[in-house]
C-alpha cells in the first residue's frame, strides 16, 4: 500500500556547493567585485605611491576598493527579512517589472 506525500519546496534557499558555504551565484558577485577592485585599485595605487608615498596610497587604494566591495558581498548575502529574498532577486524582479506607462484617459474621446 504507498500513500502520497507532499513535500515542501523551498523556491528561496540555495545549494552551497563551494567550500561548503557559498553558492555558485554568491561566488559570480565576489569574482566580478574582485575584478572590479583589481582593475581599478593597482593603477591609481601605484601613481599615488610614485607621487606621495606608500601610507596615501594604500588610503586611497582602501577608500576606492570599499564601495565595489560593499556593493558585491550586499548583493551577495544580504537578505530581505519580510520576503526572504536575496537582494539581487528582489532588485531584477524591480527592475525587471513594467510600469503602467501610456495614455490614460477618463471618458472623453479624444478621436472626435
Amino acid at each position: 500500500m504507498s500513500r502520497v506525500v507532499e513535500l515542501q519546496v523551498d523556491m528561496v534557499s540555495e545549494q552551497k556547493n563551494l567550500l561548503g558555504f557559498i553558492s555558485t551565484r554568491q561566488a559570480i558577485y565576489l569574482g566580478v567585485g574582485l575584478a572590479v577592485i583589481y582593475a581599478i585599485v593597482p593603477p591609481i595605487f601605484m601613481l599615488i605611491k610614485a607621487l606621495a608615498g606608500f601610507i596615501p596610497a594604500l588610503i586611497v587604494g582602501a577608500i576606492l576598493a570599499a564601495p565595489f566591495a560593499a556593493v558585491a558581498l550586499f548583493l551577495a548575502f544580504a537578505k530581505n527579512q519580510k520576503t526572504g529574498m536575496f537582494r539581487d532577486k528582489e532588485l531584477f524582479i524591480k527592475f525587471r517589472s513594467t510600469s503602467q506607462v501610456g495614455f490614460w484617459r477618463s471618458g472623453y474621446d479624444y478621436d472626435k
